[in-house]
């Protein structure tokens, strides 16, 4: 199985990249879990629909 950035790491090195939210509401899942779902799914070869 692959293994998943720790919360520590994705905030040091991942989230200082993406650009800032202006509109919308705030995200309900924390950016950590986003990122590692995000890089997770690639790798997997799971194609079925996230819901």
């Amino acid at each position: 199985m692959y293994k998943t950035l720790d919360k520590d790491s994705v905030m040091t090195k991942i989230v200082p990249y993406l650009p800032k939210q202006i509109h919308g509401p705030s995200p309900r899942v924390p950016i950590a879990e986003i990122v590692n779902a995000l890089l997770y799914k690639p790798k997997s070869g799971e194609m079925t629909s996230v819901s």
